[in-house]
């Protein structure tokens, strides 16, 4: 078997960590919504920032209670 080899972090520190959510109803909106309150945070704990990419939803024309974070798109 081989031996597992630790991706070098050092290259990796200045990149977001982009993440992806499936559903934009209420609570993959308040997930949305949380992230984004806790950036700040996440960045405290492991000095890379984290950005919501994606909001994979059924249906894109609808209307959402939450705001769409900067940089993030819907898709179907």
């Amino acid at each position: 078997m081989g031996s597992y080899k630790e991706p070098n972090s050092s290259s990796r520190v200045d990149e977001a960590l982009k993440i992806g959510i499936f559903g934009g109803g209420v609570v993959g909106g308040g997930v949305v919504e949380i992230l984004e309150a806790k950036k700040n945070h996440f960045k405290t704990l492991t000095g890379r920032n984290l950005q919501v990419a994606k909001v994979c939803v059924k249906d894109a024309s609808k209307d959402r209670d939450w705001t769409l974070p900067n940089g993030c798109s819907i898709t179907t």
